[in-house]
């Protein structure tokens, strides 16, 4: 308890510090969250023509064409608090390399969809599929902060939070405010006064938590203005998940929602056994079904099918049972509190969707744009499906489009 008072001082400090730097770029700044930080030496190329041609190669042109800077990444390690404790993450910042004596470039925060195994982090592999589209996205004039969630990087010992509101939105403002620092303290370049965000799948659930947080006037975090956000293909009502999903004849990816059960399970967030949720033998295998090792594939496979009717206890599977009964009351209680509600939004939101997503529903962006609209928001408020593209087909166009409408600010 004493070192989650000692992190909340922290948090409180650190907010404190930003609303004062903000005068001046050029102020000599006191690290609060930021703990260490080194060049990485990429082993590809980061010039702006191999970047521009990555671009082009993938179909981007309108990126494309914004590309003007190589890229320099920086590993950092910063303070954020789980559990009790305060404790040490990672990420990695990517910046123009090279920019001019004026130049003042918009923090661009980054999330990145679901991994599966410490290798493929960030702060691991720079340039893996989880973050090397963000880090090149850099060379269009942005300080890109890319947070390891936490249980990779630099806190792998640590159970992953999966779909947890409160550590995503943590992890999402504490590395903004460590971006700042990094920037204020070590003066690689200048940053102005805008801050972006974008995430895709987990990470769009992450961004949009995160920027709920930091427009709630009770919260009063006023030293990280954001102009807008772009969420690509997230989850954002467990609830309504689970009431789509029961309502399949077949779900392809169904370690998802066993992911779920077993990281709520393991952070005391619901008191039920497996087979409350899934029959035997399929019960069975939930309990670390991410392991650090299996690739999706393997963790499906683990099922024998894909039927809902054959994985899913009957009671689970009945609305009227999981919505009544005292059985379920727990589990009703983390998927709603863990989801991302509408609120009077106060900066721009688009949301992405792929039309061929067979992972994540277009209902769950098509309810919560509805839900938005209900409140009375319209003008700051966009939506837009990919035609013909699936979960994974989708990241980097949504990405593309994120980052050229973001310019326009």
């Amino acid at each position: 308890m004493k070192a989650l008072v000692k992190f909340l001082t922290i948090v409180f400090l650190s907010s404190f510090v930003f609303v004062a730097c903000d005068k001046d770029d050029d102020d000599d700044v006191t690290p609060v969250l930021l703990e260490a930080a080194e060049e990485y030496t990429a082993a590809g190329t980061l010039d702006a023509k191999s970047i521009k041609a990555f671009f082009v190669e993938q179909g981007q042109l309108e990126l494309a064409e914004k590309v003007k800077y190589g890229v320099k990444i920086f590993k950092v390690k910063y303070k954020t608090a789980y559990k009790s404790d305060s404790i040490s993450a990672s990420g990695i910042i990517a910046l123009p390399a090279n920019p001019g004596k004026d130049d003042a470039f918009p923090v661009l925060g980054f999330q990145h969809g679901v991994i599966f195994s410490n290798s493929q982090a960030p702060s691991v592999n720079p340039l893996g599929d989880a973050s090397r589209m963000a880090v090149y996205a850099a060379s269009a004039g942005f300080v890109v902060g890319i947070p390891d969630y936490i249980g990779y990087g630099a806190s792998q010992i640590y159970d992953h939070p999966f779909m947890i509101k409160k550590y995503m939105a943590d992890v999402v403002i504490d590395f903004l405010r460590t971006t700042k620092e990094f920037i204020y303290t070590k003066k690689p370049c200048k940053i102005n006064k805008r801050i972006f965000l974008y995430g895709y799948g987990e990470g769009a659930t992450a961004s949009l938590a995160a920027l709920s947080r930091i427009e709630d006037k009770k919260l009063e975090i006023n030293d990280l203005p954001v102009i807008a956000t772009v969420c690509g293909s997230g989850v954002y009502n467990y609830l309504g998940f689970r009431e789509w999903m029961v309502s399949q004849l077949k779900y392809d990816q169904p370690w998802y929602l066993g992911y779920m059960l077993d990281t709520y399970l393991k952070f005391g967030l619901v008191d039920l056994a497996y087979d409350d949720v899934f029959v035997s033998p399929y019960s069975s295998v939930v309990s670390g079904i991410v392991n650090g090792e299996r690739t999706v594939d393997q963790m499906n496979s683990l099922f024998g099918t894909k039927s809902v009717s054959e994985i899913l206890n009957d009671d689970f599977e009945d609305t009227n049972i999981f919505t009544t009964e005292e059985q379920y009351a727990p589990l009703r209680k983390a998927l709603d509190e863990n989801s991302v509600p509408a609120w009077p939004l106060k900066s721009e939101v688009t949301f992405y969707y792929g039309k061929a997503d067979l992972w994540v529903p277009a209902q769950q962006t098509l309810v919560l744009y509805n839900q938005f609209t209900d409140l009375g928001v319209k003008s700051n408020l966009k939506i837009s499906a990919l035609e013909s593209l699936d979960h994974e087909t989708a990241v980097l166009p949504s990405f593309a489009k994120a980052v050229v409408s973001f310019k326009s600010y």
